[in-house]
């Protein structure tokens, strides 16, 4: 499994600069629960889910 989408990387970065709660971003990035998963992975030091 590759990195993360673009669009999952952008709802990431969109959730940590602006301090909003997951499920409180713009409706236009991916699902909440989506960009959660990735961001877990990252946590987890799995580099396939890096930024």
């Amino acid at each position: 499994m590759g990195p993360p989408p673009q669009r999952n990387r952008n709802a990431i970065l969109y959730v940590l600069e602006n301090g909003i709660k997951w499920r409180a971003r713009p409706h236009d990035l991916p699902h909440g629960s989506t960009v959660y998963h990735y961001f877990r992975k990252g946590q987890k030091g799995q580099p396939e889910a890096s930024l």
